[in-house]
């Protein structure tokens, strides 16, 4: 994806169960728009995905809290693997 803009907000947490939406900023048509992403936390771990329209491919993440809990860190996939950064 490149070095985009990507902002990740927490909904809900239900036991290890994670939702919220997330909000990208770059050149694919879902970009610009808050798309809904669930995910599980498993310690520092978490996974997840979100759409990313009608009969496209979702991006799925696996991604690591930080020891200090105000960054995750991780790689994302749809076409290709991307590293993603979140930081508090």
């Amino acid at each position: 994806m490149g070095r985009r803009s990507f902002i990740f907000t927490v909904t809900r947490v239900d036991g290890n169960r994670v939702t919220g939406v997330a909000y990208l900023r770059g050149f694919m048509p879902y970009h610009f728009q808050d798309l809904p992403f669930t995910g599980v936390l498993s310690g520092s771990q978490l996974t997840g995905s979100m759409p990313t329209g009608p009969g496209a491919p979702p991006i799925h993440w696996d991604l690591t809290l930080s020891p200090d809990r105000r960054s995750l860190g991780g790689k994302g996939y749809r076409d290709v693997w991307s590293n993603i950064e979140l930081t508090r």
